[in-house]
């Protein structure tokens, strides 16, 4: 099954500490934090339009349903476990199988132990022998097989329910790289507006120290802020673009298709839940769950057929036909019989199987038992994460306010000559902090709601805007 590699609450502080350090999320970073490496990865199957391609949050995830690499993978193996389940089936099926032999043959009757007389000959032949057979084979019963049949339907349980986990955990490989492309959007967008400022505050200290008003350390000030911001967009438009592949190549755009995101941030309200209905929803739609479940299941019929290896096993074997020298000559024939087969010694084959059968039914315990109590631990994180990142944008927000206004105000005064512009670069410095604090407060909400999609399971938010049964409503 895929599954995977950390806990699901662990992914927004990971993925907002890199942002925050103004550095694009590596490749291993992703794949280590969110989703297996296969869920980077798309297949893309078309050539790229010349038009240039508008993306919504939606259309992106459709797109990764049908070529991410994960999700295929996963779809192939329900395909695979569908194919094991027909060849366990077909072990408790009647095999019927239909022979025609023609032959020519020279016998040795000696050989068999028939001595040679005088009106009997030691070779027989040559002589033609035909002969034309439905050979039935039915094992009526066999422990063991039932029991792989029983299991091979349990694994294609759980395949089915890991590729319908899959689909959730793509929903949020793909909500991450969108949200992360839109969030350096708007920091490129706020970091041009800073340059347009660095750019404006460094004529004026140009032109005022052309005019003798000012000191020549208030031009080089301004140029040093100004060479600040323009490496400062330099390396967001980088992330950007580097951003804008890994979206791309998770949902399998075609290579080289040009694209422009629809959305924007901050657009998807948070519900209003509890954690004893977050957690009620949880543990009725989460996949990954069923599929734990199924895959015990499948590890205890795994036991079951190593034990049934001792019992007996009653097999129905006959043929029906025709025989004789030629075909036209042929006559009737047919054989039929009931055996049964004991297992008496096998070199403690038998044992060494259950025991190790024994071994997958409490491993597969255990991570039934982990996973339960890590969606409990799941689901208490990621609604202190979305209380805090919710308080965090109010809190951000105002203070992207004051320092907007402290930078209009120190530019003011710096305009009138009653301060330098040491005020106004540091305001600068304030703003652009201020901004990336807000824009990554924004992210880490939008980015806290799709974990939430993710751990409350299959239609847990839509579930979750419906009052549950005996609260009143």
């Amino acid at each position: 099954m895929l599954q995977t590699t950390s806990s699901l609450s662990a992914v927004v502080g990971l993925l907002c500490a890199s942002f925050a350090a103004g550095q694009s999320t590596t490749v291993e970073q992703r794949r280590g934090s969110i989703a297996p490496e296969e869920f980077s990865g798309g297949v893309p199957l078309e050539l790229a339009d010349a038009a240039v391609l508008s993306l919504t949050l939606a259309d992106s995830i459709r797109r990764g349903l049908d070529r991410n690499l994960g999700v295929l993978l996963s779809s192939a193996a329900v395909q695979g476990a569908q194919g094991e389940r027909r060849q366990s089936r077909s072990a408790l099926m009647p095999h019927l199988v239909g022979a025609v032999d023609q032959s020519r043959r020279k016998v040795n009757l000696s050989v068999f132990g028939f001595p040679p007389s005088a009106d009997r000959p030691s070779v027989v032949g040559p002589f033609n022998v035909f002969d034309a057979r439905l050979l039935l084979e039915w094992t009526l019963y066999d422990a063991e097989r039932w029991s792989d049949f029983k299991e091979s339907s349990s694994r294609l349980q759980a395949a089915e329910l890991t590729r319908r986990d899959a689909v959730d955990l793509l929903t949020l490989v793909v909500s991450d790289a969108y949200l992360r492309t839109l969030a350096w959007r708007s920091q490129v967008g706020a970091v041009r507006a800073q340059l347009r400022t660095s750019t404006s505050l460094a004529e004026l200290a140009s032109s005022r120290r052309s005019a003798g008003l000012v000191a020549g350390i208030e031009v080089l000030r301004a140029e040093v802020q100004l060479r600040r911001d323009e490496q400062r967009i330099i390396a967001a438009e980088n992330d950007l673009a580097k951003q804008r592949l890994l979206l791309a190549r998770a949902i399998g755009l075609p290579l080289g298709q040009r694209f422009e995101l629809v959305d924007s941030l901050g657009q998807r309200p948070a519900p209003t839940l509890d954690s004893d209905r977050a957690l009620e929803l949880a543990y009725a739609a989460r996949t990954d769950l069923r599929a734990a479940e199924a895959g015990l299941s499948a590890a205890r019929h795994a036991l079951r057929a190593a034990r049934g290896e001792r019992y007996p096993e009653v097999v129905l074997a006959g043929d029906y036909g025709r025989a004789g020298n030629e075909r036209d000559s042929s006559e009737e024939v047919f054989d039929v019989g009931l055996g049964v087969r004991i297992p008496l010694f096998v070199g403690g084959r038998i044992g060494g199987e259950k025991t190790e059968a024994e071994a997958a039914v409490r491993s597969e315990e255990a991570r039934l038992a982990d996973l339960q109590s890590q969606i409990y631990y799941d689901v208490q994180t990621v609604l202190l994460d979305l209380d805090a990142t919710a308080r965090a944008i109010v809190v951000t927000r105002s203070a992207l306010d004051l320092t907007e206004q402290q930078l209009e105000q120190a530019k003011d005064r710096f305009a009138a000559g009653v301060a330098d512009n040491l005020e106004t670069v540091e305001a600068q410095e304030a703003v652009a902090t201020a901004n990336e604090e807000w824009i990554l407060s924004v992210y880490r909400h939008d980015l806290t709601l799709a974990v939430l999609d993710r751990v409350l399971g299959e239609g847990g938010l839509e579930a979750a805007s419906v009052p549950a049964r005996g609260d009143g409503s």
